[in-house]
């Protein structure tokens, strides 16, 4: 094995420390985004019949027609 090769295997075996910075970035980006899709869920209507756990994209289509529908209602 050359020296060169055996340096870049140990390059990513080691986490640096920017990477462990930008995973911990990336966690809390996805922690808020979580925050807010439960948050913007419960803010909908309640779906017929219930439903306990919706995707994302289920939650924004959702709200596209919720807000779709109060657009219709606020212009009668």
């Amino acid at each position: 094995m050359s020296l060169r090769h055996s340096s870049t295997v140990s390059k990513k075996r080691k986490p640096l420390k920017r990477n462990l910075q930008a995973e911990k970035r990336k966690r809390s980006r996805m922690v808020a985004l979580h925050v807010a899709f439960a948050r913007l869920r419960r803010l909908l209507p309640p779906t017929n019949p219930p439903k306990n756990r919706m995707s994302e994209i289920e939650i924004l289509q959702q709200t596209l027609r919720y807000i779709i529908f109060l657009n219709r209602m606020l212009c009668k």
